[in-house]
Order: structure tokens, then C-alpha cells, then sequence
């Protein structure tokens, strides 16, 4: 007898720039920032991920990360951003941002990720 999960147990279904965006956090970003759904970041002053949803359309993340390619954001180390990247980075902010809070539901990526399937 198969049992049906509610809506607390069921995974998010994230979106392919959801996605590479949660993997380029990963490489980059949570030394300092933290990427999860609830917690303080690593580093004092950095912001946790979550925080940041609805703050920045893309194009003004963009910018941000533009600065933060030019080594010019904060202690943030300069980091090469390429547009696709600041917006798959905007796509798991707002993400990370919604998770939990109206559906209660986590995140759930694939093992696979950041890696070949």
C-alpha cells in the first residue's frame, strides 16, 4: 500500500537555473554567506542567502556580482560572475528565500549536481 506524502514531506521541484545557481553558491559563496533555509552565516557580516530574496531584481544582482567580479563588494574576494551566473544566482536566492516559509517544503537537489550524472 503506497502512502502519499504531504506537502511538508514533499521535495521542491527546482528548476534548471535554480539548480546552477545552488551550485554556484556552493563554490563560491558559503564560506562567508550562509545558503540555507534557516542559520546565521559563517562570516558576521555577510548576509545569510535568504535574506537577499526580493532585495535585488536579477539585473541589480548582476550588478552586485559585477562589482564582485571587480574585487569592489565589501571583503567579498573577486570572483568571475558571467551574466548567466548572476541570474541562475538570483533564480536559488529567491528560491532559498520562499523554502519553508509559506510551504514549509525544503530544498532538494540532486547528488548529481555540480558533477556529471
Amino acid at each position: 500500500m503506497a502512502s502519499t506524502a504531504t506537502a511538508a514531506e514533499t521535495p521542491r521541484v527546482l528548476k534548471p537555473a535554480v539548480l546552477r545557481g545552488r551550485v554556484f553558491v556552493q563554490n563560491h559563496c558559503v564560506g562567508c554567506h550562509n545558503a540555507m533555509t534557516k542559520g546565521d552565516s559563517v562570516y558576521a557580516h555577510a548576509p545569510p542567502l535568504r535574506e537577499l530574496g526580493g532585495r535585488f531584481t536579477p539585473a541589480e544582482l548582476q550588478e552586485v556580482l559585477q562589482d564582485v567580479q571587480g574585487g569592489d563588494h565589501y571583503a567579498m574576494p573577486p570572483t568571475f560572475v558571467t551574466s548567466r551566473d548572476a541570474l541562475d544566482v538570483a533564480a536559488y536566492i529567491e528560491a532559498l528565500s520562499k523554502a519553508d516559509k509559506k510551504t514549509r517544503r525544503k530544498l532538494s537537489v540532486p547528488s548529481c549536481v555540480g558533477s556529471l550524472c
